[in-house]
């Protein structure tokens, strides 16, 4: 809908920048400001977004409590893909009038301040300035033994979650476990219908899940029984695990009564599971809780079968 202004934007500030994309998100379905500026056009683009560009008719009132307020959606809406970030920019123009948003968030929630700009360059220039060094974590780069396609699931404070798929050859559990961050794949056991796609966690502030690794590598020497418990299938170093099943998390008020009970029963046949091996979950809650087809499994320690 936009392809003149979106082309002024990257020839105008991004013509020799390959890293930096314009898209035309007004119909795209992870985020719908009107004009994105951000690394990726894909499923990745909410989590790499630098700054975003809402427009409305010239004849319309652009700054109403309504329009206001729909900034202040997609300011939200980031946050919750990029919950590290603490700043974001937003721009709100009917091409005669243009604001710049710049919202901060803390403890009580989010702060916003907004800037009139005498023309519609001037706040796109000033936006490009103001935002260029607040996407704090970016997307990493995967391992060559990876499929490089992968989807963003989440990005959390201290981490990044990815749905990637495995290709050949890959590293096998042959590789000495003394090579530091080598990788190892383990195919999988109890997993196997989910042939070759598999969530990879890793950090991207240096902490260890050194912990976590060690546990679903119990879990999986102990030859678990429970379609319950995920199961691990990749490591690299400290700081990178993959494990099996794929899912969303369950939403609460979404699910209907009997799914709900099903939950509730494979939760504690999980837990149950667990406690026999002397492992305690410590993180149960409803995000925690991944349904796939015919199952429901938590990436971090138990889960639940539907």
């Amino acid at each position: 809908m936009y392809p003149d202004l979106v082309g002024a934007i990257r020839d105008g500030l991004y013509k020799d920048t390959k890293h930096i994309l314009v898209v035309d998100t007004s119909q795209h379905n992870n985020f719908h400001a009107d004009v994105s500026v951000a690394k990726y056009d894909d499923a990745r683009l909410p989590y790499s977004i630098r700054y975003f560009l809402e427009f409305k008719l010239p004849s319309v009132k652009a700054r109403t409590a309504a329009h206001c307020g729909q900034m202040l959606d997609y300011f939200k809406s980031i946050r919750e893909k990029q919950p590290h970030r603490s700043r974001f920019i937003g721009i709100l123009s009917n091409y005669f009038s243009s604001w710049v948003y710049d919202a901060v968030f803390d403890e009580k929630g989010p702060k916003i301040e907004e800037y009139p700009c005498s023309s519609l360059a001037d706040t796109i220039i000033f936006t490009k300035t103001s935002s260029a060094s607040q996407l704090q974590a970016t997307i990493p780069l995967l391992d060559k033994a990876l499929d490089p396609k992968f989807s963003v699931l989440s990005l959390g404070k201290h981490y990044f979650l990815l749905s990637v798929k495995k290709v050949f050859p890959l590293v096998d559990d042959t590789v000495p476990k003394t090579v530091k961050n080598t990788p190892r794949w383990f195919p999988p056991v109890r997993h196997w219908e989910q042939k070759n796609q598999f969530v990879l966690k890793i950090t991207h502030d240096n902490r260890s899940l050194e912990n976590k690794i060690t546990t679903l590598q119990k879990l999986r020497n102990a030859q678990a029984q429970s379609l319950h418990i995920p199961e691990l299938v990749w490591i690299r170093g400290s700081g990178e695990l993959g494990i099996l099943l794929i899912g969303e998390p369950v939403l609460p008020g979404l699910e209907s009564a009997a799914v709900s009970c099903k939950v509730v029963r494979g939760m504690i046949d999980g837990l149950r599971y667990l406690h026999s091996q002397g492992i305690i979950h410590r993180d149960i809650r409803l995000s925690n809780l991944i349904p796939s087809e015919n199952r429901l499994s938590v990436f971090l320690g138990i889960s639940v079968r539907i």
